[in-house]
């Protein structure tokens, strides 16, 4: 049995195809272990997936894309007349939802609920109800025409058990080639509840994979691809400090941590002098956090408790105290957010300009499996017959006409404008961010040349040709940077 995983997306917007989905390949490489007779491939392009010949396609979707995933799934039934499954957070918050261009769905977390799924679909190509009620974690229509949901699927407690993501599987079409950038994830779920997010709630609650787990991944993918940099792509790295210390150690004992850079997601109250100090040592190059807001009253609605003005302000200081590159994100139109609460945001992060290589700005949007999003349906802002895509954004012009607006406050013409400005100010600050990382991979790159050159005399045999090819694509990786 062939069987085709894709990940929908909008053809307008591409940053979101420019990330490998780590999430099919956790799928993969967990099909691939435990039923190796399956044929699984991933499809990055709908073309792709319609040439696959598959029986089986998987296709994954968030909420702004779900429309996107509902006209391939039914390209595929059209051109394939395969069995068509789907999954993600969107059909995971509203399964009862489940539109019928889809057969079943995989709820949740999905590893073993697709593997015992796909050994169903290959001894019974058209299952029957009943053998379909037997499987934990999925929703699919019944003899009489409606959404049946079965018992939820416990999540996995040791999450070592599992292999490392099939990155082979995802190919090496990204923006970033894995010998520059390597995405990882250490952790599933967020230890806290923010209003505006369904993380805690989708992943129910909060887990993480062992400091020893997490570090022979590094080792893996280090040997692996050569990579330069390794991106935590979780929701909070840091977030187990004690788990944090032992991966720490362990770095330290392998000396992992030499001859990278590291990236990770953080939270501003979780930053202390203890934490600074740890991701300077350990080369956490670039740091980036959620300060969501400068105005306590907004930070409260959002659910940021612990999160201050000041516990902002102290976050990056001592970051930029240690010469860590900066990046942070805010939320702006909650309900009651007034202009001059968004006022002391935009104050706040025009007077952090300096320290800052990285700013995203998001409206506050409601998504399903949120508080914002129970509050937005009940004021009929959202609802389950929406065009979905109205979710997204276009952050390269700042258009936000389309996106429902949750204040209740600021008007859709108003929002529009304090936005585009927030906007400009973003362009700004990414744009001087860029500039001083190529200064500072430059300056890297020229020091390491020089370095090279200073051995050539002493090296002798092919360890001399080994060190003038270093030298020779270091000096075409200046030039292309000039």
């Amino acid at each position: 049995m062939r069987v085709a995983l894709f990940q929908a997306y909008h053809s307008d917007r591409p940053y979101q195809q420019s990330l490998p989905a780590l999430g099919l390949g956790y799928l993969m490489a967990y099909v691939k272990r435990h039923c190796p007779a399956v044929e699984v491939l991933f499809c990055p392009t709908e073309s792709e997936l319609l040439a696959s010949r598959a029986a089986v396609v998987a296709i994954s979707s968030t909420s702004e894309n779900f429309g996107d995933a509902q006209r391939a799934a039914v390209a595929a039934r059209e051109t394939l007349g395969a069995t068509i499954l789907l999954g993600g957070n969107h059909i995971t918050a509203l399964p009862h939802t489940l539109p019928r261009c889809f057969d079943i769905a995989v709820l949740g977390e999905g590893e073993q609920t697709f593997l015992e799924l796909l050994q169903l679909l290959d001894t019974r190509p058209k299952p029957v109800v009943a053998d379909l009620a037997k499987i934990a974690g999925i929703c699919f229509r019944g003899d009489n025409g409606r959404v049946v949901t079965t018992v939820p699927r416990e999540p996995i407690l040791n999450l070592d058990t599992l292999p490392y993501p099939d990155r082979e599987g995802l190919g090496d079409r990204w923006k970033v080639p894995y010998s520059q950038r390597v995405h990882l994830i250490a952790s599933r779920g967020c230890p806290y509840k923010c209003t505006f997010c369904a993380s805690s709630r989708l992943w129910k609650g909060y887990r993480v994979f062992s400091a020893h787990y997490v570090v022979g991944e590094i080792e893996h993918v280090r040997g692996r691809y050569g990579a330069k940099e390794i991106h935590f792509f979780d929701d909070l790295f840091i977030g187990h400090r004690a788990r944090f210390r032992e991966f720490c150690r362990l770095l330290e004992e392998r000396g992992l941590h030499r001859g990278i850079v590291f990236r990770t997601h953080a939270r501003a109250d979780l930053i202390d002098e203890e934490m600074a100090d740890a991701l300077a040592r350990y080369n956490f190059r670039y740091i980036d956090f959620g300060i969501e807001s400068n105005s306590s009253n907004t930070l409260e609605y959002l659910g940021k408790h612990g999160a201050t003005p000041e516990v902002n302000q102290r976050a990056i200081d001592l970051l930029a105290e240690r010469g860590l590159s900066i990046g942070v994100s805010i939320i702006i139109g909650s309900p009651s957010e007034t202009r001059e609460q968004i006022e002391e945001t935009y104050v706040f992060l025009d007077h952090n300009r300096a320290k800052i290589d990285r700013l995203g700005v998001g409206l506050l949007m409601p998504l399903p499996g949120t508080p914002v999003w129970d509050e937005a349906a009940r004021r009929r802002v959202v609802s389950e017959e929406m065009e979905w895509d109205r979710l997204g954004i276009d952050f390269e012009s700042g258009d936000i006409s389309r996106c429902p607006i949750v204040s209740e406050r600021l008007d859709r013409t108003e929002m529009t404008e304090i936005f585009r400005r927030f906007n400009t100010l973003e362009h700004i600050v990414n744009a001087r961010g860029q500039v001083r990382q190529l200064t500072d991979e430059n300056a890297g790159l020229q020091n390491e040349m020089q370095r090279l050159q200073s051995e050539l005399e002493s090296l002798k045999g092919s360890r001399i040709v080994r060190a003038a090819m270093t030298v020779r694509q270091l000096a075409s990786r200046l030039r292309r940077k000039r």
